[in-house]
């Protein structure tokens, strides 16, 4: 059965009394889909949970059997669909007994979903936390479900809600239940352990939107994270207009952070509280009040592993494409993206994030009994290079590593200057995060700007003033992520807080005058980008196709200086693996093959390629960047023709006087060139012994003539070699 999704936000009123004896009647179990449905009828009003026991023989009492699951009401009704959705009077959508098509729940249905991992009958009995009653065949099962456990029977997710959005979208939202385990490695081939044994069959959603005149197939997606409170609802085509999440070929995934947990006294909370990672092996969601987690307690990413899983799903109905996957989000679900993009590398194209703190929930005073205290220092299930486990509060910052030795995705990170809501608020462990993300060569295209912690609130951000392409960046869009992909490497531009003249965030220390110190508004990498169609990835060649925007319809994406220096590192590189010490020799070519740069650089101890002095030009000026490993035979650390090429002064002004050492005599050639490879001035082109060779350049052409002030390349050629270097001239 589908209804229409209504996007409209209905209030969920579910009194919560203690409960009454044989609240629950007409117990049935059945199996299908690699788990088990028990479904029960309860009277109103319903009991605050209900406790679900199971035992491979009939249950007379409830010592018969041993608990496994114990559900708020919020979960074993359709609570976040009627909430999302609503208004709705049935309940979940659930596989029918025999396999056959579907059956809805009635309004006053209950539902608990056992993951099968082993064949043989299964009996339950559910009662209403606190009662004893176990009556067969009213709320004890006498016939039991008897599943023919097989992997090849998959765990399955199901529709709950098909409709059609403004815009001709579909969307359709999907539930799933949690196998949930004390050990959390005791898995099915098919599905893992994504919540604690307390959180065994707690239920998920998420939401699939797409276009409806895309045919169907494999199609990109992109995955929306909410904050912290936000829903699934409100990640649907049509919505966050500042940030367009509008998918244009692909899909829309907008999920559910699902964790429903005990506050204390007569309160619970269906909140966002997972921070999009996962909770404690040992945390309890039903004490009499807060609790800490105990000491040496191991945070497991049950959230992140739902996600993937969820990811897989897809691929394996057919409908996305494994290789271009994006997550964004915002706030929290800016954490939780960081998060996922370092910990799932392989399987992410691009991360964006906005306003994300890099601190994870170490001020949020209602996390601390799920995560502990920040001085607690509760670890992860991840490890480090040195086999250390990761603590929790590292997880989300941009440059701790949770797969050590893994490039990590295409990183946009989006912050505000005037974000106060802490713990995302601007400061300096945001700026710190941005430098040493720039040192370490990650290739993340970071911004800053005047937005508060959400766009719609003023001051605008130069990144996001409106809902126009004149107002706002494209590079946030969720259809620009789509043509990325997983397996395509990408030149990763970094150094540009080295740059002299260059954007400055400050330095977020709010007794410096913060957020006026710096610049209001700026990016590093930013406005650098590449042709995705002209990688070259291969065993001996890597290049691309790069430049810095311009002409874009998106305004603030447009570059608003001729060049720009900064240092290039190879990332996420398919084919091309120099072993470290390897020498490469590179170059930067116009388009037409004209050499404008050349040299050789070192492959680092992790067989990286990093080029430390690189000019990118704004686009009618597109240039090629190369690399080359040396033929076989050809030793690797035997000295180039050219060992070097510098200038001084630089910038300069009436001129520079530019130098080059040969390793052995032979003929060479030094000139002068544009920005396009257009010859402006031959200075030699003679034979030379080895050694050092010095020539002044004026500042003038061939004729004579005084050049305009701007950027020049200087050129040595010799025995087959070239190196360039940048020049600039102020008048």
């Amino acid at each position: 059965m589908t209804r229409p999704i209504l996007l409209v936000l209905a209030t969920l009123t579910f009194l919560l009394p203690a409960s009454a004896a044989l609240a629950q009647t007409a117990i049935q179990a059945h199996y299908a889909d690699g788990q088990i449905w028990v479904v029960w009828d309860f009277a109103m009003p319903p009991p605050q949970t209900f406790v679900i026991y199971s035992s491979d023989a009939p249950i007379a009492q409830l010592s018969d059997g041993e608990q496994v699951g114990r559900l708020f009401g919020y979960e074993y009704i359709s609570g976040a669909l009627r909430e999302q959705f609503g208004p709705l009077t049935r309940g979940w959508v659930i596989p029918a007994a025999g396999g056959a098509g579907v059956d809805t729940l009635g309004a006053q249905q209950a539902l608990f979903v056992e993951t099968v991992h082993a064949p043989g009958p299964r009996y339950f009995a559910v009662v209403a936390h606190g009662d004893t009653t176990v009556t067969p065949g009213v709320n004890a099962t006498t016939v039991p479900a008897d599943p023919v456990y097989s992997p090849d029977e998959p765990v399955e997710c199901h529709l709950q809600i098909e409709g059609q959005l403004p815009g001709g979208f579909t969307s359709q939202a999907y539930a799933m239940w949690a196998d949930g385990r004390e050990d959390p490695e005791d898995r099915r081939p098919d599905f893992p352990v994504c919540a604690n044994a307390a959180k065994n069959g707690m239920p998920s959603i998420f939401v699939v939107s797409y276009r409806d005149d895309i045919p169907p197939g494999p199609r990109p997606v992109t995955y929306w994270l909410h904050g912290g409170g936000g829903r699934a609802s409100q990640s649907m085509p049509g919505d966050r207009p500042f940030y367009n999440i509008d998918p244009d070929e692909g899909l829309l995934v907008a999920h559910n952070d699902d964790l429903v947990r005990w506050i204390g006294g007569a309160v619970w909370k269906e909140a966002s509280n997972s921070w999009w990672f996962g909770w404690g092996i040992h945390h309890d969601p039903f004490p009499d009040g807060p609790a800490l987690p105990p000491a040496g307690e191991i945070i497991v990413n049950y959230t992140q592993r739902r996600l993937v899983w969820i990811h897989d799903w897809l691929v394996r109905q057919g409908r996305a494409d494994p290789d271009r996957t994006s997550v964004q989000g915002h706030s929290m679900g800016s954490a939780g993206t960081t998060a996922l993009g370092k910990a799932y590398p392989d399987r992410i194209a691009t991360c964006t994030i906005f306003n994300n703190g890099f601190t994870g929930p170490d001020t949020c005073e209602d996390c601390w009994n799920i995560f502990g205290l920040p001085e607690d220092g509760l670890k992860t299930n991840f490890v480090d290079a040195a086999g250390d486990s990761i603590p929790l509060y590292e997880v989300y910052d941009l440059t701790t590593y949770l797969a050590p030795g893994k490039d990590l995705p295409l990183f946009r990170s989006f912050h505000g200057k005037n974000d106060t809501v802490d713990p995302m608020n601007w400061d300096a462990g945001v700026v710190e995060q941005y430098r040493m993300a720039d040192s370490l060569g990650m290739g993340m295209h970071l911004y800053w700007d005047e937005r508060r912690h959400s766009p719609q609130s003023g001051p605008p951000g130069h990144w996001a003033a409106g809902t126009t392409p004149d107002l706002q960046t494209e590079r946030d869009n969720a259809a620009y992520q789509e043509p990325h992909s997983v397996s395509q490497s990408f030149p990763a531009f970094h150094d540009h807080r080295l740059v002299p003249g260059g954007f400055d965030p400050g330095d977020g220390d709010p007794a410096n005058g913060d957020p006026a110190n710096g610049d209001p508004w700026g990016t590093w990498g930013g406005y650098h980008d590449w042709e995705l169609d002209t990688v070259v990835d291969e065993p001996e060649r890597w290049g691309a196709t790069v430049f810095l925007i311009n002409g874009s319809i998106w305004l603030p994406d447009n570059c608003p200086v001729d060049s720009m220096p900064s240092s290039l590192t190879i990332r996420r590189a398919q084919a091309f693996a120099p072993p470290p010490g390897e020498t490469v020799d590179w170059a930067q070519l116009s388009l037409a093959g004209d050499t404008l740069r050349a040299g050789s650089v070192v492959a680092d101890t992790e067989g990286r390629v990093h080029l430390a002095d690189f000019m990118t030009y704004r686009d009618p000026l597109r240039t090629r960047v190369q690399f080359q490993r040396r033929p076989v035979g050809v030793p690797g650390n035997s000295p180039p023709a050219i060992l070097s090429l510098a200038a001084a002064p630089n910038p300069f002004n009436p001129k520079t006087e530019i130098r080059f050492t040969l390793a052995h005599a032979g003929v060479a050639r030094l000139t002068i060139h544009d920005v396009g490879g257009r010859l402006v001035r031959t200075l030699a082109a003679r034979p030379f012994s080895a050694g050092v060779h010095e020539f002044s350049w004026d500042g003038r052409g061939e004729g004579g003539d005084p050049v305009a002030s701007g950027v020049y390349l200087a050129r040595v050629a010799a025995a087959g070699q070239t190196r360039g270097l940048r020049l600039v001239l102020i008048k």
